[in-house]
């Protein structure tokens, strides 16, 4: 039987389709706790399901998608660090900014989206084929193998994958009229869980689901 975990790429599942894509820089003053603290319109159709890479260098040496390494050490003790956290509206883009690093910094920020399941499949948006690089696939790298994407509810909200392994899955919560980036509410065990996104080999679930009013999922063929 194939293992399709193995394949740089795989012609059996589709990949992620990335309809949106912005960048851009800007600085960050220490204190600085803005929500939002920069805005984006979209022009989309729909609320798209965004993602978020910054770094405090225009190579994007170190990269991050939430905290930073300061952050993470002293989020129970003195709250140093930055994070930058994206969630989206029909309208626009934000990006929350929060920076007690004991610095300025120049907060340098790459934006992409996806779009949502529950969109309309007519749904007309801008080409991002003059924002990638000159290969339109590239085998130095690994592209994941979307295996289905979809739709928690407070009633529907469990789905059965049965791939045989934990596989990786990407969250958005919505609330509202706003969607955003979830990487924190998602744990592989469930026994010493009672809520959250919880992902096991054979099903994603939403246990005890109360405070948003769905959750967007893409689980990935890979591991």
């Amino acid at each position: 039987m194939t293992d399709h975990r193995k394949f740089l790429l795989d012609s059996d599942y589709p990949m992620d389709k990335i309809i949106y894509m912005t960048s851009g820089s800007v600085s960050v003053p220490n204190t600085t706790s803005a929500f939002p603290g920069i805005t984006i319109p979209h022009g989309l159709p729909f609320t798209p399901l965004a993602i978020l890479q910054w770094s405090n260098t225009s190579d994007f040496a170190i990269t991050n998608e939430y905290r930073d390494a300061d952050y993470v050490s002293t989020v129970f003790t003195t709250f140093a660090g930055q994070y930058y956290s994206v969630y989206a509206n029909a309208t626009n883009i934000y990006i929350d900014k929060y920076n007690l690093s004991g610095a300025t910094k120049t907060l340098y920020y790459r934006v992409f989206c996806f779009q949502p399941s529950d969109a309309s499949e007519t749904s007309v948006v801008p080409s991002t084929e003059n924002q990638g690089s000159k290969f339109i696939l590239n085998t130095d790298y690994n592209y994941m193998k979307l295996f289905y994407a979809g739709i928690l509810t407070t009633v529907a909200n469990t789905y059965t994958h049965n791939l045989g392994y934990v596989p990786r899955v990407q969250i958005w919560e919505q609330t509202g009229t706003t969607t955003s980036r979830n990487i924190l509410g998602q744990e592989i065990s469930i026994a010493a869980q009672s809520s959250g996104v919880h992902i096991t080999d054979t099903q994603i679930v939403w246990l005890n689901p109360s405070t948003y009013d769905k959750i967007y999922y893409r689980i990935y063929v890979d591991e």
